[in-house]
C-alpha cells in the first residue's frame, strides 16, 4: 500500500502546487479535489483523510461557482496534509523505528550540486524524499510549495543569503515545527550564534564527517512528530485535546456563518466520582478509566464526531450536523456500553458514569460561550443526580441559578448562632447564589425540622457536643438521609484530637473546624468551600 501512498502524496502536491500559482481556486475544482482524494485515502487505508475529505465535501457540494481565496483553502489543506503524514507514520511506527517507509520531504537548498546531489543521493537512499534547490529564491518557492518536513539550508547562496532565507521562512517553519538544519564551510562562532539565535535548530560544519547527519535528522524527525502530536493529541487517552478542539470548534462557527454546514451539537462530559476512584484505587486505575472512557465513545460514533480531552476527567464531543436530541441519545448509547464493559482492577470492577451538558448551536456564537452554556447544562445535570445528560435551555438554567445557598448553624451556644446570623446576613449571596441562614441549639430540633428542600443547596456547621445528640450521630444520620452532592458538612468543635478529626472524615464531613475561631476568617472558609463545590 506505501506505493499508492506515496502517489497519493505527490499528486496532492503536485496539485497544491499549481493552486499555489492561482489567485483564487473555484467550489468545483476543490470538491472534485476532495472527491478523488476520499476514494482513494480510503481505498488504500488512510482513513483520517477520508473523513477530512468527506467533512469537506459537505462544505462545497453547494458552493462550486463561487471563487475562494488562499485564507479559505490553506488552513484546511494543512490539516489533511498533517493527517496525511501522520497516518503512514503511525502504521511504520508499528514495525519500524525509522522513516524508511514514510519518505518524508527534506528540502537542500545549497548551490554547490556535487553536495547538494551527494546530500541527495544520501537521503533517498535512506527513506527519505529529497529536493534540491540550487539557489535562495527557489529554495524559498520550494518550502512554501511542497511543505518539507526537514531543511538543510547553506549559510552562503549566489542570490540570496542563507541568514536571509531563514528570515523569510521562519514564521511559517516555526508555526509548523519544521527543524531548518544550517550548513557551512565556514562555521565561525558568530555564524553558529547568529544563525541558532535567529531560529535555526542545529548548524553543521562541512565537509560532512562520517554518518553523523543522517542520525541527526531522525532524531529530528521524531522530535518534529511528537511535539506535533502533544499539540493535537491527550497524551494519557490519545484523543483530540483541548487546543485542537477550540480550531475545530471556530472552524464550525465560521462554516455555519457561512452557511455551508447544518446546525452541530457540543457535549461536555464529567466522570461521576472520579475523585473517589483515584483516592479508592490509585491514579494509575484513574489514567485507566479515563483511557476506557474516552477509546468506548469510538463504538457509538460516526467517522465525522470528534471526542477531546478538555482537562482532568472532562471531555467534549463535536457532533456535526446533530440536533440536541439526537446528541441525547448519543449520550445513552454511550452510557450502555460503558455499563456493558466495566474497568476491572484485583480491588473490584468500576462501572464508568458521566453526566454531560449539551448544547445545540444553530447561529454563530463565540466558542467561549458555547462551552460555558454546555458547561451549565453539565453542571444541573449534575446538581438532579448526575449519570444523566441535560440540553441547555435558559428556562432550566435559569431555575438552576436560582437555588439557594442553605448555611445551617447546629451549636447549643446561642452566641455562636447569633455571630454567624450577622455574618451571612450581610453576606446576602455565595456563588452568586441567594444566602439563606437557619441556627438550631439542639440536635432533635434540627432533625425533626422540615429543613431540607430538592432545589437547595446546603452547608452544615455542625457542633460536636450537644446537649441531646453528638454532632457525628447527626452527621451519620444526615449523610443516610439526603443526597451527599447537595449537602457539605463541616464539623466544629474545641476539640483538636487526631482521633476525632479522622472519625468524623471517614464518616462524611467535608470539613473540621476548631474552636475558638474569627468568624471572618471562618465565613470565608464556608464561602470557598462553597465557591468550589457548588460552582464549577
Amino acid at each position: 500500500m506505501d506505493k499508492y501512498r506515496n502517489m497519493l502524496r505527490k499528486r496532492i502536491h503536485s496539485i497544491l502546487s499549481t493552486w499555489q500559482q492561482q489567485q483564487t481556486v473555484t467550489g468545483e475544482e476543490l470538491y472534485r479535489f476532495y472527491h478523488n482524494i476520499k476514494g482513494t485515502a480510503g481505498t488504500i487505508g488512510m482513513h483520517d483523510v477520508q473523513h477530512i475529505a468527506e467533512r469537506e465535501l459537505e462544505v462545497y457540494v453547494n458552493q462550486k461557482e463561487e471563487a475562494f481565496s488562499r485564507e479559505d483553502w490553506q488552513p484546511i489543506m494543512n490539516d489533511l496534509l498533517f493527517f496525511f503524514e501522520d497516518a503512514v507514520e503511525k502504521e511504520d511506527e508499528s514495525t519500524k523505528e525509522d522513516f524508511s517507509e514514510d519518505l518524508p520531504l527534506v528540502l537542500i537548498v545549497d548551490d554547490d550540486i556535487e553536495f547538494g546531489s551527494f546530500l541527495k543521493d544520501k537521503l533517498e537512499n535512506n527513506g527519505y524524499q529529497a529536493l534540491l534547490a540550487l539557489s535562495g529564491k527557489k529554495g524559498i518557492d520550494l518550502f512554501y510549495d511542497m511543505s518539507p518536513r526537514l531543511i538543510l539550508l547553506d549559510y552562503l547562496l549566489p542570490d540570496v543569503d542563507g541568514m536571509e532565507v531563514l528570515k523569510q521562512i521562519l514564521k511559517k517553519s516555526m508555526r509548523e515545527f519544521i527543524p531548518v538544519i544550517m550548513l557551512s564551510a565556514y562555521g565561525s562562532e558568530d555564524r553558529r550564534n547568529r544563525a541558532l539565535e535567529l531560529g535555526a535548530m542545529d548548524f553543521i560544519d562541512k565537509p560532512l564527517i562520517g554518518e553523523g547527519l543522517l542520525p541527526l535528522i531522525n532524531n529530528r524527525m521524531r522530535f518534529q512528530h511528537r511535539i506535533i502530536s502533544s499539540i493535537m493529541n491527550d497524551e494519557l487517552t490519545g484523543v483530540y485535546n483541548r487546543r485542537f478542539l477550540m480550531q475545530e470548534i471556530k472552524r464550525s462557527v465560521s462554516r455555519l456563518e457561512r452557511k455551508s454546514i447544518a446546525p452541530f451539537s457540543i457535549v461536555l462530559c464529567d466522570l461521576d466520582y472520579f475523585k473517589k476512584v483515584n483516592d479508592t484505587y490509585g491514579h494509575s486505575i484513574g489514567d485507566k478509566v479515563l483511557r476506557a472512557f474516552a477509546t468506548s465513545f469510538k463504538d457509538v460514533a460516526r467517522s465525522e464526531d470528534i471526542i477531546s480531552r478538555y482537562g482532568g476527567e472532562e471531555f467534549v464531543l463535536l457532533l456535526p450536523n446533530t440536533s440536541a436530541s439526537d446528541a441525547l441519545k448519543v449520550t445513552n448509547r454511550w452510557r450502555d456500553v460503558l455499563e456493558s464493559r466495566p474497568v476491572t482492577t484485583e480491588s473490584g470492577d468500576i462501572t464508568i458514569r458521566f453526566s454531560a451538558g449539551v448544547r445545540e448551536v444553530r447561529e454563530v456564537t463565540h466558542h467561549e460561550e458555547i462551552l460555558k452554556e454546555a458547561d451549565f447544562a453539565l453542571y444541573a445535570a449534575k446538581a438532579q443526580g448526575r449519570n444523566k445528560s441535560l440540553i441547555y435551555d435558559e428556562e432550566l438554567m435559569m431555575e438552576v441559578a436560582n437555588s439557594p445557598i442553605h448555611i445551617i448553624v447546629v451549636d447549643d451556644d446561642e452566641v455562636v448562632g447569633a455571630v454567624f446570623a450577622e455574618h451571612f446576613k450581610q453576606k446576602k449571596q455565595i456563588a452568586n447564589r441567594e444566602v439563606i441562614f437557619h441556627s438550631y441549639i439542639t440536635g432533635e430540633s434540627f432533625l425533626e425540622a422540615d429543613w431540607y428542600e430538592e432545589n437547595g443547596y446546603y452547608f452544615l456547621l455542625l457542633d460536636g457536643m450537644l446537649p441531646d445528640l453528638d454532632g457525628v450521630e447527626i452527621l451519620q444520620r444526615v449523610r443516610a438521609t439526603y443526597p451527599k452532592d447537595k449537602i457539605l458538612i463541616s464539623m466544629l468543635t474545641a476539640r483538636s484530637e487526631e482521633e476525632e478529626i479522622e472519625r468524623a472524615l471517614n464518616l462524611g464531613a467535608d470539613d473540621y473546624m476548631v474552636k475558638p475561631f474569627r468568624i471572618k476568617e471562618l465565613g470565608a472558609r464556608i464561602e470557598g468551600l462553597v465557591e468550589r463545590v457548588y460552582t464549577r
